[in-house]
């Protein structure tokens, strides 16, 4: 095949074939069916390459998995188990003779109760644990830096753009694997609240006299979106912002499950 001037010919396998075949380097390296048998691709391998190649950003399972690796082999080279009394603020949170179990944090104590006070700390003052060390009380720098060795928490400042690995572990990471639990300390407002609700496009206040007048009558339970704030700094939350045009609320259900059982508490 001299040319491949008409279309039909480029797309014909055997001139194609031949006109590759014309040049000598090609021709050293590949068969007539080496070439021919790309025509029928392997489809039962490049079903499993497909998965291989699979999207490999943030995966809840990989980190929880991660996590229990982590742990288990941190206690099992623990030497003794370290115990420290929330309530025992003066004496750097160590454990006293009265301590409570219930007030205490254990070093190897269960995976969830390290999980939950990730989150809420990463919820309640920063994303970067080395920061929440360096501003804490002796004591709960003790304990932060204790789960930042046990889980080796990944605490760099990265450059715009650069990807972690997928058994790379932070703090917004550790909230992602269980989005639900941000959601509850959010609505118990146990956490750094940054956006009042009332600046929610859709959301209207209740301290109208007429308007809780009128609530008390129709006998509604639900809450005043006026005592409420709500706060949203999670990369895995939808986010919550004002906006000047009109149009639908950027207000996530899941959000305002637990805060407004009564639907007319919202009007969006």
């Amino acid at each position: 095949m001299a040319s491949v001037s008409r279309k039909s010919e480029m797309w014909n396998l055997t001139d194609m074939v031949s006109y590759l075949l014309d040049d000598e380097e090609i021709s050293a390296g590949l068969t007539r069916e080496d070439l021919t048998s790309l025509h029928n691709p392997d489809l039962g391998f490049l079903q499993v390459l497909r998965g291989a190649l699979e999207y490999q950003g943030f995966n809840p399972k990989a980190i929880l998995r991660e996590m229990i690796r982590r742990r288990n082999a941190f206690i099992a080279a623990q030497k003794e188990e370290v115990i420290w009394d929330l309530t025992n603020k003066d004496g750097e949170f160590k454990q006293t003779p009265t301590s409570k179990a219930s007030d205490c944090i254990f070093s190897n104590g269960p995976l969830v109760k390290d999980i939950e006070l990730l989150i809420f700390m990463f919820l309640h003052r920063n994303n970067h644990i080395s920061k929440i060390i360096k501003k804490s009380l002796p004591g709960i720098a003790a304990i932060l830096e204790h789960l930042r060795e046990k889980n080796d928490i990944n605490d760099g400042t990265r450059k715009s753009g650069t990807a972690l690995g997928v058994s790379d572990i932070t703090l917004p990471r550790i909230a992602g694997v269980m989005p639900a639990v941000a959601v509850k300390l959010f609505h118990a407002r146990l956490v750094k609240e940054t956006v009042p609700f009332l600046t929610i496009p859709g959301v209207k206040s209740n301290d109208d006299a007429s308007q809780e007048a009128d609530a008390d009558a129709a006998g509604s339970s639900g809450l005043k979106v006026s005592s409420i704030t709500h706060a949203i700094c999670c990369p895995f939350l939808p986010s919550l912002h004002p906006k000047a045009a009109k149009g639908p609320s950027h207000i996530h259900g899941i959000m305002l499950l637990d805060m407004f059982p009564n639907p007319t508490d919202l009007e969006v």
